[in-house]
């Protein structure tokens, strides 16, 4: 049993624990308020009204099926005044409850320490009529089991979405390797930068066993890994975010890769694309008077390895300044040149 379920538990007990026994030969039925506040509860959370049929001629209250490891300690009367002690496995709580003279009203306060801190309750309680025990007892009993088979449905139907979330989780981020997109990997691939909130999808409850986490964790490894090749890099177009993501620096791991890219075949398109200077003299040999005119369809074979490679340099050299072609002369200026050359030819001629 949880602290909240053994907190809520603990406030029925100490609701109904007390309404006095009477001398007339009817049970007693009390309306109680409660206001339960504990770590993690929002201020106002935790308040409560129901009623409650009391024995005629009990003073300590029958703990039911949900208190069943607990045990009453203690327990005092003196006057309009009584206190007792609740202890169970997930703490130990003290109660204390006052009543009017006429004994038709109370309050109450119940503190109880838990492992995760401690919690409060305070209460009221009035009397409000008779009923029968006995048949308030089977109600409750009923009314209980029907609630603990709808917690139990709602509990498999929340586990059922939540292991379907790990695995839409999962299969996603399998997919990162291959597509080269870390936005695949969702939450797992960015908990570098969101700590926080990768803290809190583990102590949510939303990845029982870590399942997603693990298998997340495995993708992203193999992302980073071949985005740190010629192949993978080129397929992810370089991209800053599958850096980020790797924490890598993406113009170093292309620097690194341009020395050894070529050696094999899937690496010629990452050379032509990213390394000029490394790729300029394949470029000569096995590009110059090639036909692109014909575009290959995605799946289709390449005419040869030097394929990819050519258009890959290509469109690398698309992106360069051309080069400035040499200062032509002006037709004035070779006009110019021409008379005079012809004038001078004339004075040789007639020796001047």
């Amino acid at each position: 049993m949880t602290m909240r379920s053994a907190a809520a538990a603990l406030a029925l007990a100490s609701a109904a624990a007390w309404a006095p026994g009477a001398a007339a030969q009817t049970d007693e039925l009390w309306e109680v308020t409660s206001q339960m506040s504990m770590p993690g509860m929002p201020a106002g959370m935790g308040a409560m009204t129901h009623q409650l049929c009391q024995e005629k001629a009990s003073r300590k209250p029958a703990l039911g099926e949900q208190m069943e490891k607990c045990q009453i300690t203690d327990f005092k009367e003196s006057g309009n005044r009584i206190t007792m002690t609740v202890r169970c496995p997930e703490g130990t709580g003290h109660i204390e409850h006052t009543y009017n003279a006429a004994r038709t009203e109370y309050k109450g306060t119940m503190k109880m320490k838990t492992r995760d801190g401690d919690m409060t309750m305070t209460s009221a309680g009035r009397k409000v009529g008779s009923c029968d025990a006995k048949v308030a007892r089977k109600k409750q009993e009923a009314d209980q089991a029907a609630l603990m088979a709808s917690v139990a449905g709602v509990q498999a139907q929340g586990a059922a979405e939540i292991k379907k979330f790990q695995d839409d989780t999962i299969r996603s981020c399998s997919q990162a390797p291959a597509t080269m997109d870390p936005g695949k990997l969702g939450i797992w691939g960015s908990c570098a930068e969101q700590a926080d909130q990768c803290k809190s999808y583990r102590t949510s409850g939303m990845d029982p066993g870590g399942r997603a986490e693990k298998a997340c964790g495995a993708s992203r490894a193999k992302l980073c890994a071949r985005y740190q090749t010629a192949e993978g890099y080129f397929t992810a177009k370089g991209s800053q975010n599958v850096a980020k993501a790797c924490a890598v620096d993406a113009v170093a791991v292309k620097t690194s890769l341009c020395p050894k890219a070529g050696k094999t075949d899937d690496s010629l398109p990452f050379l032509g694309r990213y390394c000029p200077v490394e790729a300029k003299p394949l470029a000569e040999k096995h590009c110059a008077g090639r036909d692109y005119t014909a575009m290959r369809t995605s799946g289709d074979k390449p005419k040869d390895k030097y394929h990819d490679f050519c258009l890959a340099y290509l469109a690398n050299a698309d992106l360069q300044p051309a080069p400035r072609p040499a200062a032509q002369p002006k037709p004035t200026d070779a006009i110019q040149k021409g008379v005079s050359e012809g004038i001078n030819k004339l004075k040789g001629l007639f020796g001047r």
